[in-house]
């Protein structure tokens, strides 16, 4: 196979190669995120478990935050292989699914990092803790009502203004 410098074909394989090891790096960061996240997401007292191990949990938002560093790079990557066959879908393609990776995995590594630091503030106060977790519930069961509303739930059922 010749892969001079000159080759397309062997800036593709090199493009090709650099792909897949950044899919296997997001891949590698991701699949522990979740393992380790899944036990406090489950956790029926979570602000207290966060306040506990507020460690693995900054690890766990430094694996998300690689892995959309990862996968927010693969567009880029993908540019000059993808602009020969269409510039306009090559450029759509980076621009969006560039910006995708990046705001939501940034967002969600965030998220993740100020987590100790509310759970750490919220740890010495009980009752504002207890009133906050109420008013979520509420919300969410409100939301969860929304969704169902006319589905499989009568009407007298949901929380609906009178008309």
């Amino acid at each position: 196979m010749n892969t001079t410098k000159g080759s397309s074909r062997g800036t593709s394989r090199k493009t090709a190669t650099i792909v897949g090891v950044l899919f296997i790096i997001g891949t590698g960061a991701g699949v522990p995120s979740m393992v380790l996240g899944a036990r406090f997401l489950n956790a029926p007292d979570l602000l207290n478990m966060v306040a506990a191990n507020a460690s693995q949990v900054a690890l766990i938002g430094f694996l998300v935050l690689l892995m959309g560093v990862a996968l927010a790079m693969v567009p880029a990557m993908m540019f000059p292989m993808l602009k020969r066959q269409n510039e306009a879908l090559a450029v759509g393609y980076v621009i969006f699914r560039g910006a995708l990776e990046t705001f939501t995995y940034m967002g969600l590594a965030l998220c993740w990092l100020l987590l100790p630091v509310v759970a750490l503030q919220s740890a010495g106060s009980g009752a504002a803790v207890a009133s906050l977790y109420s008013c979520g519930w509420f919300t969410l069961s409100r939301a969860r009502l929304k969704m169902l509303r006319g589905s499989s739930l009568p009407r007298s059922c949901t929380m609906s203004r009178a008309p």
